[in-house]
């Protein structure tokens, strides 16, 4: 709608539900020990094209090769690809299916339980989607955790990260920025300096806060009239 002025508009954005979370505590594993193994999940549907995790591979083969990670070190757990056959072959074909679990579907709250406990987590946004912002970002900000995001500097997904405070933002078309911004990564994790947000400060992206912003935008409009 071009010809609407800008003014004229206003985004209220997606955001999580407290009351999962709270059920989904009681279901999370206790915080890694120092001598643990990294464990990195991605929670959710890896679309080929707008989410294609070839580059990410192209990293964890190229620092396997390296000896900076191996199976004692890292575990990535993609959780439901919804497309597990074709990144299968693409993960044994680079030789990294000892560094990568492609796991089933589990219901809802048992995967944010796991989002709770994972050391951290990964988010892939292509800049084909630089207008949006996947729903699981706010779940993400709940949970706590660090995160490593593959998504385009320039887009409203980083944006949102950095105004958060997270700031492991990599190119998802970009093998090796990857494999550098991982292996930072990796290390920020087990040093204990890896970003987070604070659960306080996640409030603000709550449906609870999002419906807040809903009645203020309502009362600004009556009042206008």
């Amino acid at each position: 709608y071009p010809d609407v002025p800008a003014e004229r508009w206003a985004v209220i954005e997606n955001g999580y539900d407290e009351e999962n979370f709270a059920r989904a505590a009681g279901r999370a594993a206790p915080p890694r020990s120092d001598h643990a193994r990294v464990r990195l999940v991605h929670s959710g549907v890896l679309y080929p094209s707008e989410r294609d995790p070839r580059p990410f591979f192209d990293a964890l083969a190229a620092l396997k090769a390296r000896g900076v990670v191996d199976a004692a070190r890292l575990r990535v757990v993609l959780r439901y690809t919804g497309h597990d056959e074709l990144h299968r072959a693409e993960i044994e074909r680079r030789g990294i299916e000892d560094l990568v679990e492609l796991a089933p579907p589990v219901p809802y709250e048992a995967a944010l339980a796991e989002q709770l406990a994972a050391d951290g987590l990964l988010l892939f946004q292509a800049a084909n989607c630089n207008h949006q912002i996947p729903a699981k970002l706010y779940e993400y900000l709940r949970a706590g955790r660090p995160i490593l995001a593959l998504t385009d500097a320039a887009g409203d997904t980083a944006g949102t990260l950095r105004a958060a405070g997270i700031d492991s933002i990599v190119a998802l078309d970009d093998a090796p920025a990857i494999e550098t911004g991982l292996a930072e990564f990796l290390d920020r994790i087990e040093d204990g300096s890896a970003a987070r947000i604070d659960p306080a400060q996640a409030g603000r992206h709550g449906r609870q806060a999002r419906t807040g912003e809903l009645a203020a935008l309502l009362d600004a409009l009556v009042a206008s009239r």
